[in-house]
């Protein structure tokens, strides 16, 4: 990805972040506001040089596939949803087989330390690891259904998750 786009999509999501995340953190009532932070691990990984398709392209696609689809459809815990979306290729290691259960294991962190509870943990980790060919979808799952197709979209409808 050349320079400007790069910067171009980093803006993009600098906005996404500073208009929605942010606001919602800090209403979260910690001690320490961790969302500069995350936000600040999140540019690092999504901007390193190896990365040509997992990068914050696709993810602010994804987010506006989300966005999108949010307006069809009445999904509720938007935010479980966003937060999976963020981090389903925060680690992307060409070639290693683990990419989705380590970028789980940071959104786990991610979410514990904004406040969120153990439900929406878990949901968030279904959506993350979904992401991995070999995991077994949960049939029916509003959640999984509406992520799916952000999925496809977002991937040109060429990849499926099945």
């Amino acid at each position: 990805m050349n320079r400007e786009l790069l910067l171009r999509e980093v803006l993009k999501f600098t906005r996404r972040w500073d208009d929605h995340w942010v606001i919602k953190f800090q209403g979260m009532k910690r001690e320490q506001n961790k969302a500069p932070e995350i936000f600040n691990n999140l540019i690092n990984l999504y901007t390193e040089p190896s990365r040509e398709h997992h990068n914050f392209e696709h993810i602010n696609e994804c987010l506006e596939e989300f966005d999108k689809l949010r307006m069809l459809y009445l999904i509720k815990h938007t935010l479980v949803m966003k937060m999976a979306l963020i981090h389903h290729d925060a680690i992307y290691v060409p070639g290693r087989k683990d990419n989705e259960e380590r970028s789980n294991e940071l959104m786990r962190d991610n979410l514990k330390a904004l406040g969120f509870t153990g439900w929406a943990m878990d949901k968030a980790s279904d959506l993350v690891l979904i992401t991995n060919s070999l995991a077994v979808p949960k049939i029916g799952d509003e959640f999984y259904l509406i992520y799916e197709k952000i999925w496809k979209l977002s991937h040109g409808k060429i990849h499926s998750l099945r």
